[in-house]
């Protein structure tokens, strides 16, 4: 599959001879929700996973209500209902929901600003700043290692549920 693609129907043809029990979509949410609607039109009942580039209401657009409903997707993004005084906040402030990776942005900006208000103001400087960096954030713990990975990752299971990306389970 390549971005961009819009017919699917060698693979849900494959899909269907298969009978597939599950897909797995690693993409984003335009190729995801053609693909979904196209299995669902299909007749493929399979239950359709995908990555955090799903994670986005085109996916549910694109695919149809009924044809995404049941749809998982996974996220190292933390639910609203999990930062809720966040959420509220951007939602005064710009009259609309935040996005997945608001509150991880907003946790990453904290922390830069944090560095440079620290004497950390050139790409080694921050790095290093960020490597020993801890603190509770909105989204929940916030660090990195050396290598600059995130210290402590959270992955988020959803579930389409009545068009909207509903909350499963962390998957710790």
């Amino acid at each position: 599959m390549q971005a961009k693609q819009t017919d699917f129907s060698p693979t849900v043809t494959r899909v269907r001879a298969a009978e597939a029990d599950a897909v797995y979509f690693g993409g984003y949410y335009a190729e995801a929700g053609l693909l979904l609607r196209q299995l669902r039109e299909a007749g493929v009942e399979a239950r359709f996973v995908s990555d955090d580039g799903a994670k986005d209401p085109g996916l549910v657009e694109t695919a149809g209500d009924a044809a995404a409903d049941g749809a998982v997707v996974t996220c190292p993004c933390v639910p609203a209902e999990r930062a809720t005084t966040f959420a509220a906040a951007y939602r005064g402030a710009f009259g609309r929901d935040a996005g997945t990776y608001a509150a991880e942005t907003y946790d990453g900006t904290r922390a830069l600003l944090a560095g440079i208000d620290a004497g950390a103001t050139d790409r080694a400087a921050l790095n290093r700043y960020l490597s020993t960096y801890r603190a509770e954030g909105v989204a929940g713990r916030v660090g990195w290692t050396s290598a600059g990975e995130p210290a402590h990752a959270v992955v988020w299971a959803y579930e389409v549920r009545g068009g909207r990306f509903e909350p499963l389970r962390a998957i710790d």
